[in-house]
């Protein structure tokens, strides 16, 4: 009988560790993909649109000034008339092959820009839950540089695909 409680104790554990892991897993393929440059499989994992709009929220909210200013009208006026314009330019920065230069610690690049130098050599990574159903995996090209949070909500019990990107 004891056997059987132990056996019982190690599955459970087993299996809640492995549950824990599942965004690192996703978070592993993503990168992998991103080294392969395999766009396809990497839009597989990514919810585009709430990526898309992760992205126009983050910049209207800089535009319009981030709490820490206070809102003028002038700032206000500018997140409107920018409000118009964010749309086709988050469509042409947020692709597969810029999350891939940003999983890889790349900068991203337009179509005009040229193309991205090396990443340095530490590339710092680390992850944490926000909630049951958000993961931050934060990526950092060097101890002085801000990080770019890839925000993963859970998609079904054990998938997930990135929602946000979060620039600091």
């Amino acid at each position: 009988m004891k056997v059987l409680r132990w056996v019982t104790g190690f599955a459970l554990a087993a299996a809640l560790v492995a549950f824990l892991a599942t965004p690192w897993l996703a978070v592993r393929t993503l990168r992998a993909a991103a080294a392969r440059q395999d766009e396809e499989a990497l839009a597989a994992q990514v919810d585009f649109d709430s990526l898309r709009d992760s992205v126009k929220l983050d910049l209207l909210r800089r535009l319009a000034g981030d709490g820490h200013d206070r809102p003028t009208h002038a700032r206000e006026l500018g997140a409107a008339v920018a409000g118009a314009l964010l749309g086709p330019m988050v469509d042409e920065l947020v692709t597969p092959h810029n999350l891939a230069l940003l999983l890889q610690g790349h900068r991203v690049v337009t179509s005009a820009g040229a193309a991205s130098a090396p990443p340095p050599p530490e590339v710092i990574a680390s992850g944490r839950y926000e909630s049951f159903d958000r993961f931050v995996y934060a990526l950092k090209r060097g101890a002085d540089d801000a990080p770019v949070e890839f925000v993963f909500e859970r998609d079904g019990l054990t998938g997930w695909k990135l929602a946000e990107l979060r620039f600091h």
